[in-house]
């Protein structure tokens, strides 16, 4: 009985948190410097440099949970999920990462949609020639 409640309560919180308009309150820890960029992974652009103990909203993570989408002042993009927890605890455990929605990340409407203004984001767009 004790583990049908326990499970019944986790169960609520995961349904609570799923959704991502609540997801937009969820604050994390950061616990290194680490490099917030505009789409999960190494070669997309660093935006800024987040430091250790600066709070950010965590807005979900990507399949697998190895980078989150996260908004610090105004700047909005992804982390590795690795140094970044929703307590003061190193790194996202199995049972905070189960609160967090996972989000998915398509980089033209993504970039379109936060980072029009970079000078990255016009030099990613395509060049056509014209024909004569």
């Amino acid at each position: 009985m004790k583990r049908f409640i326990a499970l019944f309560a986790l169960l609520s919180c995961f349904v609570t948190h799923a959704d991502p308009a609540l997801a937009q309150n969820q604050r994390a820890f950061v616990h290194t410097i680490v490099n917030l960029r505009a789409g999960p992974g190494m070669r997309y652009p660093t935006l800024t440099q987040i430091h250790p103990g600066e709070i950010v909203q965590l807005l979900g993570c990507i399949e697998g949970r190895s980078w989150c989408e996260v908004e610090t002042t105004g700047t909005r993009g992804f982390m590795s999920g690795a140094f970044l927890s929703i307590t003061d605890t190193s790194g996202l455990t199995d049972d905070q990462a189960m609160l967090v929605p996972v989000v998915s990340f398509n980089q033209k409407e993504y970039w379109q949609e936060h980072y029009s203004d970079r000078p990255f984001y016009r030099q990613s767009q395509p060049r056509y020639k014209s024909r004569r």
